[in-house]
């Protein structure tokens, strides 16, 4: 072997060794947020800021608990984003089993909540950061290298979950901070992607959450524009909880 070849082997051997291992990623994601110890402390999460869809601004709460529950509440959301009915709540939860939807403007009663919006609500319910406490039991986690994302070099992790939804985690390279999320689930017959955008990241009791929230869609894109976020507040269990039939 040549001194070129040695150096090229050289050369390619050090690139390698550079690059982080899953363990390592992990590691420096969940320190980049705040550190296990910060992040294994919060069990409840509450948001208030606006929801924009299709040009609307709306007023939303969310709130989050330990166990994959999350509540969702939007003020004067009408379906489909057509118009305005303030006073009226559009409200979407999971109780870490269900996911059910009650839409004030249409019909006070609550209904199952299924395909994109229950997919898309679920995949938030995590505290935190779904990749923030590492590998669970029933998920396969997966480094899968460096990719660009608007410019940015970032490592893509693959989380897939026993149900067979996909998160593809793309962490920036520099601050290990998520930077994009896609999500991939079946809906129907056919395999659906929906991408999530993170940015304004702010501490909070130690951790860091982003304040700017961006779901892309096939036809229109939703923003969580967040202005408050409280750590811990109490939340009980039957906030979650699906309403029963009148």
């Amino acid at each position: 072997m040549n001194w070129k070849m040695l150096f090229l082997v050289g050369v390619a051997h050090s690139l390698w060794a550079a690059e982080p291992t899953l363990d390592q990623v992990l590691a420096r994601h969940a320190a980049a947020l705040g550190g296990a110890e910060k992040i294994a402390a919060v069990k409840s999460l509450e948001m208030t800021g606006q929801y924009i869809y299709n040009g609307l601004e709306h007023d939303m709460a969310l709130f989050q608990k330990e166990g994959g529950r999350i509540r969702l509440e939007i003020d004067g959301y009408v379906r489909y984003g057509a118009s305005k009915q303030p006073g009226k709540k559009e409200i979407r939860a999971y109780d870490g089993r269900d996911a059910w939807v009650v839409s004030q403007a249409q019909s006070p009663a609550a209904r199952d909540l299924s395909g994109p919006a229950a997919a898309g609500l679920i995949a938030a319910a995590e505290l935190v950061s779904s990749l923030a406490h590492g590998r669970r039991p029933g998920r396969q986690i997966e480094l899968v290298g460096r990719e660009s994302v608007d410019g940015a070099s970032c490592y893509r992790v693959d989380l897939t979950f026993a149900g067979g939804m996909v998160q593809r985690w793309f962490l920036d390279a520099e601050s290990f901070l998520p930077v994009r999320t896609d999500v991939e689930f079946k809906d129907g017959d056919r395999v659906s992607v929906e991408h999530w955008l993170y940015d304004d990241y702010r501490e909070v009791g130690g951790v860091k959450l982003p304040y700017y929230v961006e779901k892309e869609e096939r036809l229109f894109t939703r923003t969580w524009s967040l202005e408050r976020v409280e750590i811990n507040p109490p939340l009980e269990d039957a906030l979650f909880a699906r309403p029963p039939s009148n």
